[in-house]
């Protein structure tokens, strides 16, 4: 198939702003990991959107979970780290209580995008908090074994970065039709 002379131009801009765009995350990852390395920064607060009126999925578009938009979410505030790990699946806490910034089940820039952001007191959604696909099918299978397992769908570079930290609480989205179900799992009247 060939390209229009506009087609082609229109291809080559987005190729150069892709670039670009590489360039610069990838400058600012260096710089991250540099203030890191030098421990220039030790301390960082998580800043979350508790709204959701201020959350835009879409912004999150590679890990979107279509079901927050067809089933709807809710945010609970303010959920200790420490009982959300005891409840997710094995192999996530530990991730998290390594407290390993750069690991090599994360992606380093992704990590570092979510430091620059805190630094520049800028929000981020809360991590997406799951009850754990296996678990749906087990328990359909063997219904006496309801004893619900938690994921982190989306957002462990955030849940990572506020766990090295040292943040005990977090806000955490959930699908409304689980929110009883993991609010019960977290101890949350």
């Amino acid at each position: 198939m060939d390209m229009s002379e506009e087609e082609l131009e229109k291809y080559k801009i987005k190729l150069l702003k892709s670039k670009e765009q590489s360039r610069l995350i990838s400058e600012m990852h260096t710089k991250i990991q540099a203030l890191i390395n030098s421990n220039e920064i030790t301390d960082l607060t998580p800043l979350w959107h508790t709204n959701p009126e201020d959350i835009n999925f879409f912004l999150q578009k590679d890990q979107l979970d279509e079901k927050l938009l067809t089933h709807g979410f809710s945010i609970i505030e303010n959920v200790n780290i420490e009982i959300l790990l005891d409840n997710m699946e094995d192999g996530n806490p530990a991730l998290f209580r390594d407290k390993i910034l750069y690991n090599e089940d994360l992606i380093d820039t992704n990590i570092s995008k979510v430091i620059n952001h805190w630094m520049n007191n800028e929000k981020l959604i809360p991590p997406t908090i799951t009850i754990a696909d296996n678990f749906l099918t087990t328990t359909l299978k063997c219904p006496s074994t309801i004893n619900p397992k938690l994921f982190a769908s989306d957002g462990k570079h955030r849940l990572n970065v506020a766990c090295f930290f040292g943040s005990e609480h977090i806000p955490i989205v959930v699908l409304t039709p689980q929110l009883i179900t993991i609010k019960d799992k977290l101890g949350i009247l």
